[in-house]
């Protein structure tokens, strides 16, 4: 202990010898920025250093999710125009247990938790939008399109991951709300544009991308404007092999000798499957949407305000989709042409052969190989509108609100469709897909005809419509319950 004291003594008085020299120096310092105080010839003006992070966006999310009394996960903007994404499902998909549901390019639509994304609910500032289906044929659902609308016009977005009495059920993924950005809440004459190109090196094109966004005050911030507008195209182009459904070679060696010889020689297993199909999948399409939202904030004072929202939203799909199916177990008489097969790995054949009466003698007679060709020209151009009335009253310790509108969407789907058929032989493998063994015969239009029918012309116009009024009161209470909430909502949603 003596020994410690001896050290922390000493220490001490180093200290105390060495802020002698120190304060002087300082004193000495001190008076010579004294006289040359009022010299300013010499001083120079240093450049601004400026950093721009994302703290004061994160601290916003973060505080909204923290005073919340559910489960949610928020995005806040950074700043004007500058919501984390091109699009709000990119947005979306930076959130944990939320991944992005892409129908063949054209839409995205999101998933919660691994739900599927019809089990969701989407709200734009507390109200639906509606949708019209795009994909001919496809089934209504409740997916909403978050590529529609342009980040620009969002200032925040929460996902609610537990069920509260004041929002709206039937969810069960999770319930997302988007906010769009006030114009009061912004400075006046606020712009901000960006421009982008959308490269798709699989057909060597490209289309633009440009949004906007414009906001507005008067001088006693009394009331305002903004108008969010965009104009994206995207090229799709979509080539692939697909496989439907597969056949026991046991059932296939029961009519085919060739096949039975093979699994009498060891060649393939009596156990091993063959696919039914063998389809070469092409699917092309040109998107041009067009999307314009706009706010019309009016607040005479502090106690009242009412915002009146309008949407307008254009997207057109069209597309051509071709599929090429091989039918090589399609009937009897076709399992009755496989001349040859090749099992691969975990008992699955992955090549083939099939006979061509034309030029195989030996083939036997109707078991040529079946190849459907489908042909679907499609147009489809979704337009959705709406309209929306928000209105709030501030009293002291009360609030009134309510809000009502309508939203509606409709697109006049045609398709045109024509499906042939060639009855002739080919050559198949799941790495390279099939081969017609005559090309020349193939290639010939006489030699495609309609087997069941030749093809159609379709046209399924859809309609949708969301109807929607609420109001809701708010009453503090400044004691061990922070408030009670009393509301009544009424919504008719129409689909056809």
């Amino acid at each position: 202990m003596k020994f410690t004291a001896s050290i922390l003594s000493a220490s001490i008085l180093a200290a105390l010898c060495l802020a002698v020299p120190v304060h002087a120096h300082a004193q000495a310092t001190g008076a010579a920025d004294a006289t040359s105080k009022n010299d300013t010839s010499k001083v120079k003006t240093l450049p601004t250093i400026m950093v721009v992070g994302l703290r004061q966006s994160l601290k916003k999310s973060l505080e909204t999710e923290r005073n919340s009394n559910a489960i949610i996960n928020v995005i806040t903007a950074e700043d004007i125009g500058k919501f984390p994404a091109t699009n709000v499902a990119e947005a979306l998909a930076q959130m944990p247990g939320v991944t992005i549901d892409r129908v063949l390019g054209a839409t995205q639509r999101v998933s919660i938790d691994g739900m599927d994304p019809s089990l969701n609910l989407s709200f734009l500032d507390g109200h639906p939008v509606a949708q019209a289906l795009w994909l001919y044929g496809d089934q209504p659902n409740r997916g909403f399109n978050y590529s529609l609308l342009p980040p620009e016009i969002l200032g925040n977005l929460e996902i609610y991951k537990s069920p509260e009495a004041r929002l709206p059920s039937g969810s069960i993924g999770g319930t997302i709300i988007m906010h769009t950005l006030e114009p009061l809440n912004l400075p006046a004459n606020t712009l901000r544009a960006s421009v982008g190109y959308n490269y798709n090196d699989m057909v060597s094109q490209g289309k633009p991308d440009v949004s906007l966004i414009y906001s507005w005050k008067n001088a006693n911030s009394t009331w305002g404007i903004d108008v969010a507008a965009e104009h994206y195209e995207q090229i799709t182009n979509r080539q692939g092999e697909e496989i439907f459904g597969y056949t026991p070679v046991a059932t296939i060696a029961k009519v085919n000798p060739a096949v039975a010889g093979q699994i009498a020689s060891g060649q393939i297993q009596s156990t091993a499957i063959m696919p039914n199909e063998i389809n070469s999948a092409n699917f092309q399409q040109t998107e041009k949407r067009t999307s314009f939202v706009s706010n019309i904030q009016f607040r005479p004072n502090n106690q009242f305000e009412a915002t009146l929202g309008l949407m307008y939203l254009r997207d057109q799909l069209n597309n051509y989709n071709q599929s090429m199916y091989a039918f090589p177990t399609w009937l009897a008489s076709t399992q009755q042409g496989i001349s040859g097969l090749v099992q691969g790995a975990n008992g699955v054949i992955i090549a083939g052969n099939q006979c061509d009466p034309s030029t195989q003698p030996t083939c036997p007679t109707g078991a040529a190989g079946a190849t459907v060709f489908d042909n679907n020209a499609r147009r489809a151009t979704v337009t959705t509108r709406g309209i929306n009335l928000h209105a709030a009253y501030h009293g002291y310790g009360w609030e009134l609100s309510g809000q009502a509108g309508v939203s509606t969407s409709h697109d006049p789907i045609t398709q045109a469709f024509i499906e042939p058929v060639y009855f002739g032989g080919y050559n198949w493998s799941l790495g390279q897909g099939f081969n017609f063994s005559n090309p020349t015969a193939a290639q010939n239009p006489t030699n495609w005809a309609g087997y069941y029918f030749m093809g159609n012309y379709g046209s399924l116009p859809y309609y949708a419509r969301d109807n929607w009024a609420q109001a809701n009161f708010k009453y503090d209470l400044n004691g061990f319950f922070n408030d009670i909430r009393v509301g009544v909502r009424w919504a008719v949603h129409h689909e056809g």
